[in-house]
């Protein structure tokens, strides 16, 4: 049985959460409708992904806490039910069943992919209907960043959980998220990654991230961070990253990390690093040493069968 990427898992956060009908806030119809038959969704999906909607749902009788309704006249059900499931898609194909349907085909030509990926980041500069407010470890008193439920709650299970609480789910003011272990600006790069469609690396940020990634359950961001930081790999940073990989333990990066301390033990050898590295990972430093000296066997062993 195959099983979904990172990426995917990542991609098709807002169609889970409507799968799950998670805090949906307005119905539509199309005009041929049964009585009582409707499709639920997000408002913020809906407006991320149309100026046209959202313009729609801008109207005051669409602001009451209950679920409003929005009637698509000009569609069948089966048509609208196409429509949704592409909005809620990374948008990258239309689905057989919408390609059966030309009117989907035509609204789906009007929106550029990119204006369309980026509905949410757009959606989060302009504050529109934000929900929440997340404080970094060092945040000044007043300074939050705003954020909406539904977007977090899509990319990470962590953040599902805590919106899921009561607590979250009855107050009338905007919850407050504080993220302890993060720095502002850490926390600012974790949000754009949040709302952005994850096809681009983390720039910056990579080691708060990966063990933010870790904690809010974020595998995609994970990956990416991981690669970020194999890749800027040296002989100033092998043991920090070292280290980083036991918590929790990570693999490709204990081993990315272990053979470049491996090749440039004859710098870090000598380095107040690895004096205090050693102090505070001693399990850790046996290990380098082990490794260190398994090289020399190896090289050694090859060198004697050259001669």
């Amino acid at each position: 049985m195959s099983t979904r990427s990172n990426k995917d898992i990542f991609v098709r956060g807002f169609a889970k959460a409507l799968e799950e009908k998670w805090q949906v806030d307005v119905q539509l119809k199309a005009r041929d409708s049964d009585e009582g038959v409707s499709i639920l969704a997000h408002k913020l999906v809906l407006a991320s992904r149309s100026e046209v909607l959202k313009k729609i749902l801008e109207l005051d009788e669409f602001k009451a806490p209950s679920q409003p309704t929005v009637t698509f006249s000009e569609l069948k059900h089966e048509e609208l039910e196409a429509f949704v499931k592409f909005i809620y898609s990374d948008g990258s194909k239309l689905s057989a069943k919408a390609k059966e349907h030309v009117s989907i085909i035509v609204m789906a030509k009007q929106s550029n992919l990119n204006i369309f990926l980026d509905g949410f980041a757009h959606i989060l500069e302009e504050q529109w209907q934000v929900d929440v407010l997340l404080k970094a470890g060092d945040s000044d008193p007043d300074a939050a960043i705003s954020a909406h439920k539904l977007v977090l709650a899509a990319r990470s299970k962590v953040f599902k959980k805590m919106l899921e609480e009561d607590e979250c789910k009855t107050s009338s003011e905007k919850e407050i998220i504080t993220l302890s272990e993060m720095k502002h600006e850490e926390l600012k790069a974790l949000v754009e990654f949040i709302y952005s469609d994850g096809s681009t690396p983390c720039a910056g940020h990579a080691r708060s991230l990966y063990l933010a990634a870790d904690k809010y359950e974020i595998p995609h961001l994970r990956d990416l961070t991981r690669n970020e930081l194999i890749s800027s790999l040296n002989a100033s940073n092998a043991l920090d990253v070292y280290e980083l990989a036991q918590i929790p333990f990570d693999d490709a990066l204990n081993n990315a990390a272990l053979s470049c301390i491996r090749m440039n033990i004859a710098t870090i050898a000598y380095s107040d690093e690895l004096k205090l590295f050693a102090e505070s990972n001693p399990n850790l430093t046996v290990e380098i040493m082990k490794a260190c000296v398994e090289q020399s066997r190896i090289r050694n062993y090859t060198f004697c069968i050259l001669e």
